[in-house]
């Protein structure tokens, strides 16, 4: 039987807008077969495998090994992911923590992987790799990542205020068209097109599509039992407008989707949605749109 362990901390406060949660997966398939999943589209984030090995890809392809630490840029699809005994340490980054700690266009990293050392070099990473590995509490490791994030802040120039809103009204659930969301945030086209592709990883329109599934999939994600018709966006014209969607980002329909297990999504959005608030990292609101909700 698979043992699957998934834990959620939080970065420390200077990191927090940055950086939506750290987490801590665990995996022990005494021996059997692999665990299989596929993870929806997200934002970027950093995975150091400490322990053990895990086969990743762009959907489509045959997983692959992965390096000991890797930077994922923001995905418009589901990735496929297969591991034996494996330990895992995962750092959530919000778009603005893409621009403040990564510094690189996100519209190159989009929907792909790469080892975490041209960005971090590699002194730096195999010494996380190593700490992580050989620490004695989760506390010590969650520490020792934020003394290696904590030395980014301040390396790059990026415009927070801009990055800030255009986060805040994608999540926001009023504004279903592009043209509406330039609009609010007082944007030219290319503007809006440059920003969304360079610190979120793609164009406006398939970042307002993204959210919009995104929103119904972590209801579902919470409420497995519920149906499709009842937890619908209210962006969704109607329920084929939805499973095209999901084929879309996902590669299968909603129900083929939900007939096969998920032990690592399932348990993450439960989890994580207790932890922070948002089954989902691509939910989680930017930090001064959750301090104005307080």
């Amino acid at each position: 039987m698979n043992m699957i362990s998934l834990e959620f901390f939080t970065p420390a406060e200077a990191l927090r807008e940055y950086i939506s949660t750290y987490h801590l997966l665990k995996i022990d398939t005494q021996g059997g077969e692999p665990v299989r999943d596929r993870l929806h589209p997200e934002w970027g984030n950093i995975r150091f495998f400490f322990e053990g090995e895990m086969h990743g890809a762009t959907l489509g392809q045959e997983p692959v090994l992965q390096p000991d630490a890797i930077i994922v840029g923001p995905t418009s699809h589901a990735t496929p992911l297969e591991a034996s005994s494996c330990s895992v340490f995962g750092v959530g980054l919000q778009p603005l923590g893409w621009a403040a700690l990564i510094g690189e266009n996100a519209s190159r990293y989009a929907n792909r992987a790469d080892d975490l050392s041209v960005i971090l070099g590699e002194d730096k990473t195999m010494a996380a790799v190593s700490g992580l590995r050989n620490a004695d509490s989760n506390e010590e490791r969650v520490a020792l990542i934020d003394r290696l994030m904590l030395g980014r802040v301040g390396l790059f120039k990026f415009d927070r205020a801009r990055i800030l809103k255009v986060h805040a009204a994608l999540t926001n659930p009023d504004f279903r068209t592009v043209g509406e969301l330039e609009e609010s945030l007082n944007l030219s086209h290319r503007q809006f097109e440059l920003t969304a592709k360079s610190v979120f990883g793609f164009g406006p329109k398939t970042l307002l599509q993204s959210q919009r599934f995104a929103r119904t999939l972590g209801q579902a994600m919470l409420a497995p039992e519920s149906e499709w018709a009842r937890i619908l966006d209210l962006a969704y014209y109607d329920h084929a407008h939805f499973i095209r969607d999901f084929k879309r980002f996902m590669g299968m329909t909603p129900t083929q989707y939900m007939s096969i297990p998920h032990p690592v999504v399932a348990a993450g959005a439960v989890q994580r949605a207790s932890f922070a608030g948002a089954p989902m990292q691509v939910l989680h609101q930017p930090a001064e749109a959750e301090e104005d909700d307080r």
